[in-house]
């Protein structure tokens, strides 16, 4: 005869429940994130009454049912939020939430990447969209970020990253500054001008473009070379006579 099989009993439940107030505050925060039961709100503020960390965080969550939230402003004495401040609650965790999704999955394509060869990294870098060709204009191979570079889809704010790179190949700050409209961006010629690695030569000939405060800050400027230094020097110097 097959034994029945019985469910918690009621004295089983209760001690569950009075288990949660011991539970920690990490896996407290873990239920009120992924529980699909709103009703565990309540369960947690009813055995948590005593530790106002997991009130406060009751208080200030997002899904935290309006009278669980009264209750909870009634243990902080505080006043309950109004419905504005609610909104902005779920705003704040809804952008909270693309975050880490964008970030899991950049952290996704981060690793596919890293499984390719050099010549499927090429391939890819001639058609990519913004996120891919991101993290190949910052490869360690030189032909992937002279390949990504000339991507037709690229866009200033890549370049002017790129320019901005202190780690980019050299080849990739030639390439930019040789490219008439690209330097015809104000923040791209000042990321030129002032990477340490741009060719002396190239970064001379564009000192002379630059406003009279950023003239004045690479005249300063100890992390670009002596000859770019002393060129935006001779500037300021001529302007003071």
């Amino acid at each position: 005869m097959e034994e029945e099989v019985k469910g918690p009993s009621e004295q089983q439940t209760r001690r569950i429940e009075l288990d949660m107030s011991s539970a920690s505050f990490e896996a407290i925060d873990l239920m009120m994130e992924e529980s699909a039961d709103d009703s565990i709100f309540g369960e947690i503020l009813s055995a948590n009454k005593a530790r106002t960390e997991v009130v406060k965080k009751l208080y200030e969550h997002a899904r935290t049912p309006d009278d669980v939230r009264a209750r909870a402003a009634n243990l902080l004495r505080v006043p309950v939020l109004a419905r504005t401040e609610i909104e902005a609650l779920k705003q704040r965790e809804k952008e909270t939430k693309a975050k880490i999704a964008e970030k899991a999955k950049k952290e996704s394509l981060v690793k596919k990447l890293q499984s390719l060869g050099v010549g499927e990294k090429i391939k890819l870098a001639q058609t990519g969209n913004r996120p891919v060709r991101s993290l190949l204009l910052a490869d360690s191979n030189k032909l992937v970020v002279l390949t990504a570079l000339g991507n037709p889809k690229i866009t200033d704010p890549e370049v002017e990253a790129v320019a901005r790179n202190r780690s980019v190949v050299e080849d990739a700050l030639r390439i930019i500054a040789k490219n008439k409209e690209w330097m015809k961006s104000y923040t791209i010629m000042l990321a030129v001008i002032t990477n340490p690695k741009t060719p002396p030569g190239l970064a001379m000939g564009f000192v002379k473009l630059l406003k009279k405060k950023d003239v004045m800050l690479l005249s300063k400027n100890k992390g670009v070379c002596d000859a770019v230094r002393n060129a935006a020097l001779r500037i300021v110097k001529a302007k003071q006579t």
